[in-house]
């Protein structure tokens, strides 16, 4: 019975994790698009959406370091993990998350790339990207490669498996921030694919213990993901870097399955 309480308990905060995010979204937009609207000005999306991850990181930053006072002592381990990091072995396994959603990607495309649901979020997902000046452009790659990456790893690897963990074991917590993770991306494929990286990411960070290798892990990602717009012929190289990655990815996990063996 302590045991179903405890899943229910961590389901319980799932549920409402994601809903107050998309409640503070939703705030800060109404608020912003009030001051501006009030002060006479008009910001695209683009813009709204870098000022609102920049605000999001300051707010979870003070969320994080109020929280983890006292966390440890009652709960046995740290809030949010820093441990020493390797940043390299952070790139290879993002260039390997990467390879690994090109393989997800072309399989579902394969499959059902003809179906409504599929077209309608690949049409999606071009308009939501679409932007119509250079600053824009260059806006929009700062909050996919860097903004991003911050505010949803201090989300889901920071405050989230810190609050989860508490009521479930390490691998339902990898199951289950794999699992909010695309749900918290509203949208079929980009859902699919956030399940599996948020998943490797949570395994990872409980591996080697930094929240600084998940940002580079999911910043590579999308490094790739955005440079494979650029041309065919980018887009070729970006696969092969995946290929590698993901190569070298398996070989890391198993290393840090051998070692993880080996100390507990």
């Amino acid at each position: 019975m302590d045991g179903l309480v405890r899943k229910l308990k961590a389901l319980g905060f799932s549920v409402l994790f994601i809903l107050g995010f998309y409640i503070l979204e939703i705030g800060l937009a109404v608020f912003s698009l009030m001051g501006f609207a009030r002060n006479g000005y008009n910001l695209s999306a683009v813009y709204l959406m870098a000022l609102f991850q920049i605000i999001k990181i300051f707010i979870l930053y003070f969320f994080i370091k109020k929280r983890s006072k006292g966390y440890k002592e009652k709960h046995k381990m740290d809030y949010v993990k820093t441990n020493p990091t390797i940043w390299p072995k952070a790139f290879l396994i993002g260039l390997g998350a990467y390879g690994l959603a090109n393989i997800i990607m072309s399989t579902i495309l394969a499959l059902f790339g003809n179906t409504p649901l599929i077209i309608e979020n690949m049409e999606f997902l071009n308009e939501a990207f679409s932007v119509s000046s250079l600053l824009e452009n260059i806006l929009l790659y700062i909050d996919i490669i860097i903004l991003a990456p911050i505010v949803e790893e201090m989300m889901f690897r920071g405050i989230y498996v810190g609050e989860v963990r508490k009521y479930i074991s390490i691998n339902a917590t990898i199951f289950m921030s794999g699992l909010f993770f695309g749900i918290f991306h509203m949208n079929l494929l980009q859902g699919i694919n956030a399940f599996f990286l948020g998943g490797l990411i949570t395994y990872v960070y409980f591996r080697r213990g930094n929240i600084y290798e998940a940002i580079i892990i999911h910043a590579t990602n999308n490094l790739l993901a955005s440079l494979s717009e650029i041309s065919d012929l980018v887009n070729n190289i970006t696969i092969i870097g995946g290929v590698i990655g993901l190569f070298f990815t398996l070989k890391i996990i198993r290393h840090m399955e051998r070692h993880y063996k080996s100390v507990s």
